[in-house]
This record gives C-alpha cells, sequence and structure tokens, in this order.
C-alpha cells in the first residue's frame, strides 16, 4: 500500500477570521467558498490518515494533487475522490491521469469533486475524460446567531472512545447498516472519527429512562465548527431528536468560541430542509463527477 501522509500545501488552509468576508446579503464569496472546501479536504486527510492507522486492509491512499488532494479511503468508504482540486491552479491532462491510474490501483472509480470556485476548466476536462455528473451535495454554514437552547428531555453526552461501540450501534441503527460491507465501513469511520475529531462523537438520550435515541458528530478546530454522523433511531424519529443534537453542537461551539459552525447534506434531501428550518444558509453546491470503466 503506498504510503499515506497528511501534508496539505500550505499551512494557511485554516483562516476562521477570513472565512466568511466579502459575503455581501448572504451571499458567499468566492474566498469564502475556497476556505471551507479547504477545511474540509484537511478534514478528510485527516481522517483518512486515521482509517489506515485503524485498518490497512482497506488499501487507504492519499496523496498530494496539483492544489488538492486525492483522498482514496479504499472500496466501500464514504470519501474516493479528489477534494479541493482547481480551486487555485488548473491541472492537465497529465494529473488526471495520474490521478485515474492511482484510483484503479485502490479499486475505486476516480471521482472529482467541483463547485462554484472551481475553475471553468476543470468541468470541461472531466466531462472530456469520460466522467459524469454524480450527484449534488449542499454546503451549509451556520452563523451562531440566536442559537436555541436544547431540550432538556433530550441529554446528549460526549463518548469518544470509551462510548465507541455505543455510538457504532446507534449509527448503524440510524443509518439502517444491515448488511456486514456497510456496518464495516460505518464502524471503521466512527473509530477514525472518534480519534481525530475534537470533541468527536456524542449519543443522544432520554433524559427520562437514558434509553439511547440517535448520535453525532462535532469537529471544532480554530475557531469553526463541522457537524456530521447524525441520525435517529428509527423508532424514535418524530420527538425532535435532530432537533436537539442540532442546538447541542451549535451551543457547543459557540461556548469554545466558533464563529461559524458548516456541514454538508445531499442537495434538496430532507437532511438539507432540517438544517435550513434550524438556521443554516446555503454556501455552494458540491457536484461529483465520477469517470466509468468503459
Amino acid at each position: 500500500m503506498p504510503r499515506l501522509h497528511g501534508h496539505v500545501r500550505a499551512g494557511h488552509l485554516r483562516q476562521p477570521d477570513r472565512l466568511l468576508n466579502g459575503d455581501t446579503d448572504g451571499v458567499p464569496s468566492l474566498q469564502s467558498i475556497v476556505g471551507i472546501e479547504r477545511i474540509w479536504t484537511e478534514d478528510a486527510v485527516q481522517l483518512a490518515n486515521a482509517v489506515a492507522d485503524l485498518d490497512p486492509s482497506w488499501g487507504t491512499t492519499v496523496f498530494d494533487l496539483v492544489d488538492g488532494v486525492a483522498v482514496l479511503c479504499g472500496p466501500g468508504l464514504y470519501v474516493n475522490r479528489a477534494l479541493g482540486l482547481g480551486l487555485d491552479r488548473d491541472p492537465s491532462d497529465q494529473d488526471l491521469a495520474h490521478f485515474e491510474a492511482r484510483a484503479l490501483e485502490v479499486g475505486v472509480l476516480p471521482s472529482v469533486e467541483v463547485c462554484e470556485a472551481t475553475r471553468p476548466s476543470l468541468p470541461t476536462m472531466l466531462l472530456s475524460r469520460g466522467y459524469a455528473e454524480d450527484g449534488r451535495t449542499s454546503a451549509l454554514v451556520h452563523d451562531l446567531v440566536d442559537v436555541p437552547r436544547p431540550d432538556p428531555a433530550v441529554a446528549v453526552e460526549l463518548c469518544g472512545v470509551d462510548g465507541l461501540a455505543a455510538w457504532q450501534d446507534a449509527a448503524a441503527a440510524g443509518w439502517g447498516h444491515e448488511t456486514v460491507e456497510r456496518r464495516r465501513a460505518s464502524d471503521v469511520y466512527a473509530a477514525a472519527a472518534a480519534t481525530v475529531d475534537d470533541p468527536g462523537l456524542m449519543i443522544a438520550r432520554s433524559a427520562a429512562d437514558g434509553s439511547v435515541l440517535g448520535c453525532a458528530t462535532l469537529k471544532i478546530g480554530n475557531g469553526i465548527g463541522t457537524i456530521g454522523g447524525m441520525s435517529t433511531l428509527p423508532q424514535e424519529r418524530g420527538r425532535g431528536v435532530q432537533a436537539a443534537l442540532i442546538h447541542h453542537r451549535l451551543n457547543l461551539a459557540t461556548d469554545a468560541g466558533c464563529r461559524y459552525v458548516t456541514t454538508s447534506a445531499e442537495a434538496g434531501s430532507a437532511s438539507e430542509r432540517n438544517l435550513l428550518r434550524h438556521g443554516f444558509r446555503l454556501s455552494h453546491t458540491k457536484v461529483e463527477f465520477t469517470q466509468s470503466r468503459g
């Protein structure tokens, strides 16, 4: 397996004080979009390195690609694509050919994310190389203004490494991971997040009887919070668990001195609508292009 490294070019990727400078009337500037994408790229690299350390059998590979990073976690895992590519520089056909060869070595299809801040030549080049659109994700931002207090009926607790098994069980139930392959992928991602995310994993319980209701994650770094991993057990839906998890994490980020919280959701999904109802706003749209084997 190629040796992993967590190097993300330019140590200035995290600049929270300037992250949303230049926004006008809630419309994000290109600088804001690039700032969010660079933060998320760095986070993906850290998570991939943790996956490789925990279970090398996935064949996880990470390498710099022009101005971005190729994060290839392995077949069946959730991140297998080039991130942050084309934000500052144009890749060449040779760059993409190298990426495609490495992706096939890992056993995954070559995929590249683009967004409004990506140089326009990149989508054109991808289409010419046999890539096609393969999904859209909304990037969302909360300005941490007028954050509601959490619902006292739902107790949210940090669980970390010691509570990892309980979090993995809750996530598997909430997301419906019924096959061995899906459960294995979910479990290794949770274990990786427990080692690199701070404060990390948390579980929602009923304040009345302590029963598990759902789970989520929060990562705070240099003034920015990123939330993810949220799910509710099927039998507990409709009682405000997701609202409680969102509000709890927003309050944690506020108490930690964050200026913003970011997250993502499938474009047009119920998750996106839920986040918008809780004060998030659309920053930009990420489009994934994937190359077919044919």
